[in-house]
């Protein structure tokens, strides 16, 4: 007689099985548009570049004033000074 063979549980991370699909950042950016109000795919498309232009203004902004939040630690030590009495 076999014995029963366990299943191993799928962890987060584990590649999806069969016809399961994963989704990319790119998806869920496209969905969260489609979830505001349903537009056409060049709607979509134009608000993404619309998006794109507006995030690399701000990063522009931010190099011209020296901020590199990640990197300089900014966004840190302003957390750090409003923790604690």
């Amino acid at each position: 007689m076999r014995k029963a063979v366990k299943r191993k549980k799928q962890v987060a991370g584990d590649q999806p099985r069969g016809n399961e699909t994963r989704l990319t950042t790119p998806d869920l950016v496209i969905l969260s548009l489609l979830a505001e109000r349903p537009m056409h795919g060049y709607e979509v498309n134009a608000t993404l570049e619309d998006l794109a232009q507006y995030e690399a203004q701000c990063r522009a902004m931010l190099a011209e004033n020296g901020v590199d939040a990640g990197r300089s630690g900014v966004a840190n030590s302003t957390l750090a000074q409003s923790e604690g009495p």
